[in-house]
């Protein structure tokens, strides 16, 4: 009887997903931000250049002296090497402490810029455009629902033409 019908409701009760109350919830970047400030390094940090982002600069896939927009590019290796290679470079990423590593490590290279930047938020990098992009692993880390976000930004970002050098870890398709 009566003792059944309570053990239902608390059967129900616990599997129900609470949510907590919106002051208390992280944001995509505070978790990123935790992230950044908690770990040292991650699997997408290399020590060298990515050969496919060797190989199409070499082919001229940048034209000589074109901009170039890194997104989600962490210490910024990548955008560094782009930069010492005559490209304007603006490398921006989603923590702030991404960022601030990335000025400590490679802060003295000319024609390299830093910026905080969420690359699903509508209108970031207003009427700011790029001769070529470049993404090693941020559209992998970016949940399905925020990608069209994203990808509208990157339409947005891009000059007619642009080339743009995507890399993803295999998460999903």
């Amino acid at each position: 009887g009566g003792s059944r019908q309570g053990n239902r409701t608390l059967v129900r009760s616990i599997g129900a997903r609470v949510r907590r109350p919106r002051s208390l919830r992280t944001t995509r970047q505070q978790r990123w931000e935790r992230k950044w400030e908690q770990t040292t390094t991650f699997p997408w940090q290399v020590d060298d250049v990515p050969p496919q982002l060797d190989v199409a600069v070499s082919a001229g896939w940048v034209p000589p002296g074109g901009s170039v927009l890194d997104l989600g590019c962490g210490e910024g290796l990548s955008a560094a090497w782009l930069a010492r290679r005559g490209h304007p470079v603006l490398r921006i990423d989603f923590a702030p402490t991404a960022v601030t590593r990335a000025r400590e490590r490679f802060g003295g290279v000319p024609g390299l810029a830093f910026d905080v930047v969420d690359v699903c938020r509508p209108g970031e990098l207003a009427d700011r455009t790029f001769g070529a992009l470049v993404d090693r692993g941020c559209l992998s880390n970016i949940h399905p629902r925020l990608r069209s976000a994203y990808a509208a930004n990157v339409a947005s970002w891009a000059i007619p033409g642009a080339p743009f050098l995507l890399s993803m870890m295999g998460r999903d398709e």
